[in-house]
């Protein structure tokens, strides 16, 4: 990691309340690059948090503070907003005869001290039916997509993209694919009646701390073995870990969530994960669900800073250096996770040939 990315973690772990105070002041040089980082890994929220316990002194300068300012209030302003959609939408196929929860997004924003500084994205509603009648219903309310094996998506009328799943995630290996669309219907039904306080005094149905634990991670691994996770994605699961072991009164023991993270070949990504959490934001090692492995750790950490947020930064699309660095990923992917990277692109090659999208 470079200087600035060591104390922009530094300053993460002050957001997340797991390090009181800066070790040593962040220079001025530093602080021009560090709201360059948070950007492009979708966490300005957190930085202004962090900034926000900061002594006078050890702030940046004004005119970097009132451009984070500025953006965040934008962050803040746009999430009050998708709240109230979130919520619509959801009632909306509630009434209409599909129970549902809300992944990810608005949902997940609940773990949030500060769910409003959680940068928004599209709204993802989990949706129980049948499939055909799902894309029927969801073409009548307006011009959708063409659906793929995981959701069909449409726009609302202000433009807002909705993405009504039939399932929550998926994997490329299609006998783990089995297995978690087998695991996740058996739980669909206690997801869509895990209602929690939302904005403005409504409730809203999200999944359970146990389902997120699988759920968010898997999440995670899809976008790392295809376009890039962002710390977004891992500062959720930091979330989730801490209110399951702070908070939650779960009647799912760790026993029962590792073996389900085995049965879905999860556990070296979340081993990876665990050392990210603990050793970079501060998550206490008890917190953790399995063993972190330092190696798969250390590459997962150079992906996220290289790739941003679901790999918009990712520049090793180009000619020379670039292109190698993307076989040399393939590569660790291949040798680390071999069974679901072998499907991966078994699949985009057979998604070349057909002219198909791939599934985000």
């Amino acid at each position: 990691m470079t200087i600035a990315e060591e104390r922009f973690f530094e300053v993460l772990r002050i957001a997340l309340g797991t390090q009181k105070e800066l070790t040593s002041p962040i220079s001025a040089e530093e602080w021009n690059e560090i709201p360059e980082i948070a950007a492009k890994q979708c966490v300005m929220g957190l930085l202004m948090s962090a900034i926000e316990q900061l002594p006078r002194g050890q702030r940046p300068p004004n005119n970097i503070l009132l451009a984070i300012h500025d953006r965040v209030q934008e962050i803040e302003e746009q999430n009050r907003y998708i709240n109230k959609l979130t919520y619509a939408t959801s009632k909306r196929f509630e009434v209409d005869g599909f129970p549902n929860c809300i992944l990810k997004g608005q949902g997940i924003a609940t773990l949030y001290p500060n769910p409003l500084r959680r940068e928004s994205g599209d709204i993802d509603v989990w949706l129980q039916g049948d499939r055909d009648k799902i894309i029927e219903y969801v073409r009548n309310v307006g011009e959708a997509k063409e659906p793929s094996p995981l959701h069909i998506g449409f726009d609302l009328k202000d433009g807002t993209p909705v993405e009504a799943h039939f399932t929550p995630s998926f994997f490329s290996n299609p006998f783990t694919d089995h297995k978690f669309n087998k695991w996740a219907k058996e739980h669909q039904a206690e997801q869509n009646s895990h209602y929690v306080p939302f904005d403005g005094g409504t409730e809203l149905p999200i999944p359970t701390i146990e389902f997120n634990i699988v759920f968010i991670l898997c999440h995670a691994y899809q976008h790392f073995i295809g376009t890039g996770v962002g710390l977004r994605q891992i500062i959720d699961y930091f979330y989730v870990l801490k209110h399951y072991h702070e908070e939650a009164s779960s009647s799912t023991s760790l026993h029962v969530l590792r073996s389900t993270l085995h049965g879905l070949s999860l556990e070296k990504f979340c081993a990876a994960v665990g050392w990210l959490l603990h050793t970079q934001l501060g998550l206490p090692a008890e917190y953790l669900i399995v063993e972190p492995n330092a190696k798969e750790g250390e590459f997962l950490l150079k992906e996220v800073l290289l790739t941003g947020n679901f790999g918009h930064a990712d520049k090793r699309t180009a000619n020379g250096h670039r292109l190698s660095g993307k076989r040399y990923r393939l590569g660790h992917l291949f040798l680390a996770y071999p069974s679901e990277i072998c499907w991966y692109v078994l699949q985009g090659i057979k998604r070349l040939i057909t002219r198909e999208e791939p599934i985000d």
